[in-house]
């Protein structure tokens, strides 16, 4: 995980805490890089497969259990000008999760940047 996305993490827990205090969420830094590989092998086996997203909201909406964004930075996003998903391995890891979890019920998608974040989070909160 690079820094930038760990910084974009830290800006949206934040913004979580301020403005929306009784949402219950996750942000994830299981993507962080670690020398140990005692630790990196510990923490594959503490999680039911790989590509989980980088934020977790726990708050129903609509027709979903919850919130699931992978947060790419600002110009790093997972998308081509197309639309299409980008071919690099770990996103396509990442998308198998996210359609996993599309599966139980739960809104996940890519973002990148602050902005995109919490206009996403913003939309997925107002749903009814």
């Amino acid at each position: 995980m690079r820094k930038a996305e760990v910084n974009m993490q830290k800006v949206i827990c934040r913004y979580l805490r301020q403005y929306h205090p009784k949402v219950l969420y996750y942000s994830d830094l299981s993507g962080l890089y670690v020398s140990s590989i005692g630790v990196r092998k510990m923490m594959k086996q503490l999680r039911s497969g790989s590509g989980w997203p980088d934020l977790m909201i726990f708050e129903p909406r609509s027709k979903y259990h919850g919130l699931m964004i992978e947060l790419k930075a600002e110009g790093k996003g997972a998308f081509k000008k197309d639309g299409s998903l980008k071919s690099d391995p770990h996103l396509q890891e990442q998308n198998q999760m996210h359609e996993k979890l599309r599966e139980k019920g739960y809104f996940v998608t890519f973002s990148e940047g602050i902005e995109e974040t919490i206009d996403i989070i913003e939309k997925y909160l107002k749903m009814q």
